[in-house]
């Protein structure tokens, strides 16, 4: 979750145009050693990065959420669509981990 995280908040500092590049999941879990991290480490830096994002979505003038941004499929979306979609894929992960701790 932590890569989706880095790119959200790329994203939202971005002044122009914004295309999204893809990343490869297992390659980044691999190079940062999610594995072997203590999991407090890896859901501090989590936590961290989110409560950046809050603080950048939180002061963005309101005309920069129509912002244009280009998905990796060659699909426009606004930076508004982007944030809401970050959420929703955060609440996502939330969920599984949730579900496989009860």
């Amino acid at each position: 979750m932590c890569p989706s995280t880095i790119s959200s908040i790329q994203a939202q500092s971005q002044t122009e145009s914004l295309r999204i590049t893809p990343y490869n999941q297992d390659i980044w879990v691999e190079t940062q050693q999610y594995v072997v991290a203590p999991p407090e480490d890896v859901i501090g830096l989590w936590i961290s990065l989110n409560q950046s994002i809050v603080r950048v979505v939180s002061n963005l003038p309101a005309a920069s959420l129509s912002r244009d941004c280009q998905l990796p499929d060659g699909t426009r979306v606004t930076l508004e669509w982007l944030i809401q979609d970050y959420v929703e894929h955060m609440e996502h992960h939330l969920e599984q981990i949730f579900a496989d701790v009860a």
